[in-house]
């Protein structure tokens, strides 16, 4: 009887064993999978931050060539920028 009951309990024991052995895998994919993730995150946040430093310079350089090529004036505090009278 005493070794049916072990018998018993070492076929449960073998079960949780191969149960906690398919967890623990499928916790490793996981890890794998996020690290993954976040990597392409961080890459996408990185490209679209020199996307926009890239628009941001453009412009300046925009502005900058129209005030260089005389299309604006400063007139004032007051007013701020104006389009330079013709001719």
């Amino acid at each position: 009887m005493t070794s049916d009951v072990d018998n018993l309990v070492l076929e449960h024991l073998r079960a949780l064993r191969a149960e906690l052995s398919e967890v623990s895998e499928g916790v490793r994919i996981l890890q794998v999978r996020m690290t993954s993730v976040e990597e392409n995150t961080a890459a996408s946040e990185l490209n679209a931050g020199r996307d926009f430093l890239r628009q941001a310079d453009m412009l300046v350089a925009g502005v900058r060539s129209l005030f260089l090529h005389g299309r604006f004036h400063r007139s004032g505090a007051a007013e701020g920028y104006r389009r330079a009278p013709a001719g």
